[in-house]
């Protein structure tokens, strides 16, 4: 798929615990594993932005990227603006994934 190719999909909502099934398609041209998340942002009562959320190990992050977590963490305590997570995956799955910088690695 290219980037200026647009593809639609339907996903269908099953079982009581309202679990979707993704088309392998899908799957592929969003490069999803089983168990990965996709993060929606709704705005009046419509998606408006989805995409999918993969874990990033902490150790890929810059020291610059860290400090400006840090700094933003401290100061959005200051103004009230933070949520209690009842376990990491909560913490994880509420984490922009915009806000991470990788490290550049080298080839030897």
């Amino acid at each position: 798929m290219t980037k200026t190719e647009s593809k639609s999909f339907r996903i269908q909502i099953v079982g009581a615990k309202r679990q979707m099934t993704i088309p392998d398609e899908m799957m592929r041209d969003l490069r999803l594993d089983t168990g990965d998340m996709i993060g929606f942002t709704i705005r009046d009562h419509k998606i408006i932005d989805a995409r999918p959320l993969k874990p990033l190990p902490i150790d890929m992050l810059s020291d610059e990227a860290l400090e400006s977590l840090r700094l933003q963490t401290a100061e959005e305590v200051r103004n009230g603006r933070f949520e209690d997570f009842s376990t990491p995956d909560e913490l994880i799955n509420a984490v922009r994934p915009q806000a991470f910088e990788t490290k550049k690695t080298r080839s030897d």
